[in-house]
């Protein structure tokens, strides 16, 4: 496991090294014991939005990529660690000790949040980053790696609706999923209270 982690790492300017463990279970961490200074981030990104991406990066077609069976695993695997992120992030499990929540959507759209989550992580924002693409993974799903535009913002925030025919079937298994549905809800009055539909469709 270290030589994959090591490999796939992004060294920091600290001499650190920061890992995305962004399809790996909550429950079964990669260290045991967790290193003494390290420092658990979890960013959690609306389900809607996410199912869309991945959806996107797919083009639609798991099935004919995976096949049904290991398409059908596929999604089902994806929506549980959703959801177990997300308890994770509401204080129900406790999985990532003292770990900094993030929620991503609420990330892009408020300035004083960013602040906010910098403090917590002793950081300085960088608001030029908003508009900079990440080379990591290829970019975005909808768009790769052209330039934001100034509606970016809007459209991240409302992937799912700019899915389009089979990708739309597909997004059918988020919105039928009435726990994660149901979770999504106590997610956004945990992150947003009053003022989430402002940010979150």
């Amino acid at each position: 496991m270290r030589k994959p982690l090591l490999k796939t790492g992004r060294r920091l300017t600290s001499g650190g090294l920061c890992v995305s463990l962004e399809d790996w279970p909550i429950n079964a961490p990669i260290f045991d014991p967790w290193p003494r200074q390290c420092r658990h981030i979890l960013l959690l990104r609306d389900p809607m939005n996410m199912f869309a991406s991945r959806i996107r990066m797919w083009g639609g077609r798991l099935h004919h990529f995976y096949g049904k069976d290991r398409a059908d695993l596929y999604f089902h695997n994806c929506i549980e660690l959703w959801k177990a992120h997300a308890r994770e992030l509401l204080g129900e499990t406790d999985c990532l000790p003292g770990h900094v929540g993030i929620y991503y959507d609420r990330w892009v759209a408020d300035p004083a949040y960013r602040v906010e989550v910098a403090a917590k992580l002793g950081l300085v924002p960088d608001e030029r980053a908003l508009s900079h693409v990440a080379s990591e993974g290829g970019g975005s799903s909808f768009e790769g790696m052209a330039p934001l535009g100034d509606d970016a913002i809007a459209r991240r925030l409302s992937r799912h609706s700019q899915l389009e025919g089979d990708e739309k079937r597909l997004f059918a298994r988020v919105t039928d999923d009435s726990d994660l549905m149901q979770l999504r809800e106590r997610v956004l009055d945990h992150v947003f209270g009053d003022t989430k539909r402002l940010m979150v469709a």
